[in-house]
């Protein structure tokens, strides 16, 4: 590099050094946007993998319900689909010093509808139910003055329903 520069080579150097910088600004302006493109694209992604992880988890939700289990069940060309379940639980109490009888019967839960009318809107007719009730324990004592026992059973009250698939 000469020790004397005229004047044009000054102003060509101060040139090429703003145009260095300039491009060094455009680089530096354009890996930041790359960046924040990137942080876009990534954030959507996450975005678009938690709907999907929301609708598969809401989808096998749906799958557990009655209506689910029905819909599969025609999905897979079954003709019979029988669908069980617990309607009510009862528990009963025994209480000392008490008469012959028991007291304490506790019931829970309703019977409703609703599964059988969800079920049939899946394309399937009830052709039988029944009901049963499942003794899940009891408890007895000896009578207080008297001679015998006082027992109380708890269980719970259980529907069975049988369907049948409609002709479309």
């Amino acid at each position: 590099m000469p020790f004397f520069m005229s004047e044009s080579e000054k102003q060509e150097r101060a040139r090429k050094k703003q145009e260095e910088k300039k491009k060094k600004l455009e680089a530096r302006q354009k890996e930041q946007e790359n960046k924040e493109s990137l942080k876009r694209e990534r954030a959507e992604q996450r975005r678009l993998q938690q709907e999907r992880e929301r609708k598969r988890r809401e989808e096998e939700a749906f799958r557990r319900t009655p209506k689910g289990m029905a819909r599969t069940a025609k999905e897979k060309g079954n003709i019979i689909f029988r669908y069980v379940e617990e309607l009510s639980t009862t528990v009963g109490k025994t209480e000392a010093m008490v008469g012959a009888f028991t007291h304490g019967i506790q019931t829970e839960g309703t019977i409703d509808s609703s599964s059988v009318e969800d079920i049939e809107s899946e394309g399937w007719t009830l052709i039988n139910d029944n009901y049963i009730f499942q003794v899940t324990g009891s408890v007895s004592r000896d009578k207080f003055l008297s001679s015998g026992q006082q027992e109380a059973v708890s269980g719970q009250l259980i529907g069975i329903y049988t369907f049948r698939a409609v002709d479309e």
